[in-house]
């Protein structure tokens, strides 16, 4: 004779159940249908065709939000229709999510993961547009007006709608757990890169600050020349001409190292690759050509070490944390297999 022993359901635990209370049969009718609810639920938000629905919609949302106009200060009747069904559809999402996996007490609940609380968060902001459009007529005079144009201010909480992708794509939560994971490990990078930016950044207000106001001025008339031509360094003026210096940067003042700031942006410019060669060469011409052998170094030492480095152990946690959600699959699949069936069946 064989034995398998395997968990009672809820539902037989229901029925072999037995207290003094009174209103015993009531009390299990209701347990009973709070039970086929929460089944019900919970088939419904296990099934794959719900995770594809619920992802379709927040594009759908997603696109809505990018052509909608955001200098409309009144909504039409269209927009409101629009806005209250994509918001009646997100709270079915969580009520459903709710009865199946319970709200917060239970485990496995709905507000005992991190990713739901997100998403709980996002959903019930929306109701605070909802609720001012409700209790608040602008029409009645100025001071209700006045409040529901501040209440109005509320919808921007839309904007986090989007965020609710990271809740249903498995591989956008990976990816963020990823980067959560990795600023423990990036805070040493982080604090060498930043030293490299300040270094960097102190020198260069220290060699270049004014250099690129040199300009190519007319010796007659005191007026730079029309093709505002760059001078000082290997750079020289038209006959003419003298170097004078004036007030203003190149591309409309971005482009200099006067003061620590600019500086730092510079420095992070050229490290991101993002027309270095042409702050060289400006540089070249109203400082020195051998200016070379400052931006290299940046460039070599910042772009091509430092920020690998700091890509590197970004990918070396999104691996670490990859492999970890497969090892607590397969674990979670090894537990259901050994678990005896679907828990329905007694002692045969």
């Amino acid at each position: 004779m064989i034995l398998n022993v395997a968990e009672q359901s809820r539902l037989e635990k229901l029925r072999n159940s037995e207290d003094r209370w009174p209103c015993l049969n009531f009390r299990k009718a209701i347990r009973k249908v709070m039970i086929y609810i929460n089944l019900f639920a919970l088939q419904i938000i296990e099934k794959k065709a719900f995770e594809n629905l619920s992802i379709s919609v927040i594009l759908a949302n997603s696109i809505q939000l990018m052509l909608e106009d955001p200098t409309k200060t009144d909504q039409t009747q269209t927009d409101v229709i629009v806005e209250n069904v994509f918001l009646f559809l997100y709270t079915v999402e969580m009520v459903l999510k709710i009865l199946g996996m319970g709200f917060l007490f239970n485990k496995g609940a709905y507000l005992r993961e991190s990713w739901n609380i997100l998403d709980f968060v996002i959903v019930a902001s929306a109701y605070f547009s909802f609720l001012a459009a409700v209790f608040v007529d602008p029409t009645t005079n100025d001071e209700e007006a006045e409040s529901a144009i501040s209440l109005q201010g509320l919808r921007v909480f839309r904007v986090l709608r989007p965020l609710k992708t990271i809740t249903s794509i498995k591989g956008l939560r990976i990816l963020v757990q990823s980067v959560l994971v990795a600023l423990e490990g990036l805070k040493e990078t982080v604090i060498v890169f930043a030293f490299f930016l300040i270094i960097f950044a102190i020198g260069g207000t220290q060699l270049f600050g004014g250099t690129l106001k040199k300009r190519c001025v007319s010796i007659e008339l005191g007026i730079k020349h029309e093709d505002d031509i760059l001078c000082g360094g290997a750079q020289g003026c038209p006959e003419d001409y003298f170097c004078g210096k004036q007030n203003e940067n190149p591309s409309f003042g971005i482009i200099n190292f006067d003061h620590i700031f600019s500086s730092l942006l510079m420095v992070f410019q050229c490290i991101t690759l993002e027309g270095w060669s042409e702050i060289q060469k400006m540089f070249q011409m109203t400082y020195n050509p051998f200016v070379v052998f400052y931006f290299v170094p940046l460039v070599f030492i910042g772009a091509f070490f430092l920020l690998n480095l700091m890509l590197a152990v970004i990918n070396n946690s999104f691996n670490r944390t990859r492999q970890q959600q497969s090892q607590d699959s397969n674990d979670e699949a090894k537990k259901t297999d050994g678990g005896g069936g679907s828990g329905d069946a007694l002692i045969e």
